[in-house]
């Protein structure tokens, strides 16, 4: 391993992100379900959405990543990491904190299902290149169904959520990277409709992220250690793993 020693990041991405009061800490070790999964094309109605009631006051939040286990990336490889979410505006920010979707769902699935995501990804970078990719993230769910799914911020406070990150995209070839973060709130709405099209927040609820700080120099590896390389998209120069859960 490059680095042999567990790494702790503090302030990768410090724009707006100081000493707030930590009022939760969520583990998502050993959730399988929080290492990112992809709902159908058409489901997402709305992005960066501010959950109800609604304030005329855009909402503003802080992502850091903490700590992270290692700076080598492997695919398919878990990896440890914990970040922190901080409400830096002057309004409640609400967030959804249940670890699964899958127990939120209705048992018929044909029945209207609305839910909230909320996406805390690692974000790998080649400095070079001005690219990047989503390698993996962290996710939490909410449904207005399960009040007991959110948390409201107040301003100046924060949570901690922490998990392990399931590396599902790769370069195809060895990378020395930057690895970031942000958050992402999103809202999805199913059965899906085909003639359903994502429409943006509301320009009164929206949510502003801090800029992004330095990131966090690692080293990304096309080849697992042990394990057969995944096929690569053939149109790109990164590879894609569907089957990491």
């Amino acid at each position: 391993m490059r680095f042999g020693l567990v790494i702790f990041v503090l302030g990768i991405l410090t724009s707006g992100v100081g000493l707030s009061q930590e009022v939760r800490y969520i583990d998502l070790s050993g959730v399988s379900e929080s290492v990112g999964h992809e709902p159908p094309p058409g489901s997402m109605i709305e992005s960066y959405s501010c959950i109800s009631p609604r304030e005329s006051i855009p909402q503003k939040a802080g992502i850091s990543l903490e700590w992270m286990e290692t700076t080598d990336l492997y695919p398919r490889q878990r990896v440890g990491a914990e970040f922190r979410v901080e409400n830096t505006g002057t309004t409640p920010l609400t967030l959804p904190i249940h670890p699964t979707l899958t127990d939120l769902q209705p048992k018929d699935l044909a029945a209207p299902f609305v839910y909230y995501r909320m996406s805390l990804p690692l974000i790998a970078g080649i400095p070079d290149e001005g690219s990047f990719l989503v390698v993996g993230a962290l996710e939490l769910y909410g449904t207005v169904n399960r009040p007991d799914t959110f948390l409201k911020l107040k301003p100046g406070e924060s949570i901690r959520v922490k998990g392990e990150v399931g590396v599902r995209r790769w370069w195809k070839l060895d990378q020395i990277i930057t690895v970031s973060t942000v958050v992402e709130l999103s809202k999805f709405k199913f059965p899906v409709k085909k003639t359903k099209k994502f429409v943006p927040s509301n320009p009164q609820c929206h949510l502003e992220r801090s800029e992004p700080g330095t990131p966090l120099n690692a080293y990304m590896h096309g080849e697992p250690p042990t394990a057969p390389s995944a096929s690569c998209l053939s149109t790109s120069e990164y590879c894609v793993d569907r089957t990491v859960h």
